[in-house]
């Protein structure tokens, strides 16, 4: 019995010793630089660390190298062929670029429910908003009608429409909304966009503090000017003196070089300007720190010269100065020239501040932290749009000569 024993024992260790020697495939796996040191795997068991040599069956491999990034990443190389009998294959492993690992996938997973989730919130309440704001709209809140209008015009949470945009921009300025007039301008069509949507967030800012002054005569709007404290200005008294070029089309360039320095309310101000052969030099006072003329002689050349005022100061909105976000002020006027040019014309100048900013002024570059002033003119302009710097040492407004 023991003798059989010994017999089937030896039987084996002879089977085993064929086997082994049958499975004589070497695969050979390199690798380089940040990849040397990445776990190998080899039909899902561990084998080693590559660069590494190990003994195969002969059959279908699975060869898988992992290297960790961090808890959530890892860089990976898998690859799976045949390989028969006494053998030998190399094998050049490039991990991959990291991705997700199982548990990073997984938190991926739940992050995606997460946002899908939150979404989801946010279009049932923004079905609610929209609900609210149609009922606003038809009891005639002008600001619902123009949340709706540019619901419409941007196909947002409502079937985009310009029929209906237009007509609830209509319904809205009709009932006095300024920004939904403006956006029915082809102001709004055709200026800059950037712009223009500068100019529509401001007209939705509140309209708080108008007076209706009603000032007749330049020699009272001057003394008005000099007493009201709407028209003080911002602190400093430096004078300033800069150059620009004011795009007019787009093909027209206005090149513009300008002075300012200030006196009590008013701002003593030169304004140069060159157009192809053409020259201008106005001189005179302005207010709010150069924004507006208050009187200005301006020479044409030989023998031509226009002499121009504001004869009425009809209505000031806000306080200009000191600037703060969320804020406009403004200022209808009517000037009268005389002169080479001639006429009357009303003009109603809207400002704020913008987050639409530029960087330079000609030779200036403007501070990174420097308050920019976007504003709206309705009346004769070249510029109805325009946009504006606080120059703080002299307390002027710089205009940049855009758009």
């Amino acid at each position: 019995m023991r003798s059989a024993a010994v017999l089937a024992l030896l039987a084996f260790t002879i089977v085993a010793s064929g086997e082994s020697q049958a499975a004589g495939s070497l695969l050979r796996i390199t690798c380089d630089g940040a990849d040397v040191g990445a776990e190998v795997t080899v039909n899902g068991v561990f084998k080693g660390e590559c660069p590494l040599d190990i003994q195969v069956n002969a059959g279908t491999i699975r060869l898988r190298l992992l290297k960790k990034v961090d808890a959530l990443r890892e860089r990976v190389f898998e690859q799976e062929f045949r390989m028969g009998d006494g053998v030998v294959k190399k094998v050049e492993a490039a991990l991959s670029a990291p991705q997700l690992n199982a548990e990073g996938l997984k938190r991926e997973r739940e992050r995606e429910a997460a946002r899908q989730a939150a979404a989801a919130e946010e279009r049932r309440l923004d079905q609610e908003v929209l609900e609210q704001q149609q009922k606003a709209a038809e009891a005639g809140d002008t600001d619902a009608m123009l949340a709706l209008a540019d619901r419409h015009a941007g196909g947002k949470g409502v079937p985009g429409s310009d029929e209906q945009a237009n007509a609830w921009y209509r319904k809205a300025a009709a009932a006095g909304n300024e920004a939904a007039a403006f956006k029915l301008s082809p102001l709004y069509k055709t200026g800059a966009k950037e712009d223009v949507a500068a100019v529509a967030r401001m007209l939705t800012l509140p309209a708080d503090n108008e007076r209706t002054v009603n000032i007749e005569g330049h020699e009272n709007v001057q003394a008005f000017v000099a007493s009201d404290a709407f028209f003080q200005g911002a602190a400093g008294g430096q004078k300033i003196s800069y150059t620009y070029i004011m795009s007019l089309a787009p093909t027209m360039r206005m090149s513009v070089a300008m002075t300012c320095q200030r006196n009590g309310n008013l701002f003593a101000t030169t304004h140069k300007t060159q157009l192809n052969d053409a020259s201008t030099t106005t001189e005179g006072s302005t207010l709010l720190g150069s924004l507006i003329w208050l009187n200005a002689n301006a020479s044409h050349g030989f023998l031509r010269s226009t002499r121009a005022e504001i004869t009425r100061l009809e209505k000031v909105q806000g306080q200009p100065f000191p600037l703060a976000a969320g804020k406009r002020f403004g200022v209808t006027y009517t000037q009268t020239s005389s002169g080479t040019y001639s006429g009357t014309a009303s003009s109603k100048v809207t400002c704020a501040l913008t987050d639409v900013k530029v960087k330079s002024v000609g030779q200036f570059q403007i501070p990174e932290n420097a308050q920019q002033v976007i504003c709206l003119t309705e009346g004769a302009t070249m510029q109805p749009i325009s946009r504006w710097y606080l120059h703080e040492g002299s307390g002027c407004l710089v205009n940049t000569g855009k758009p």
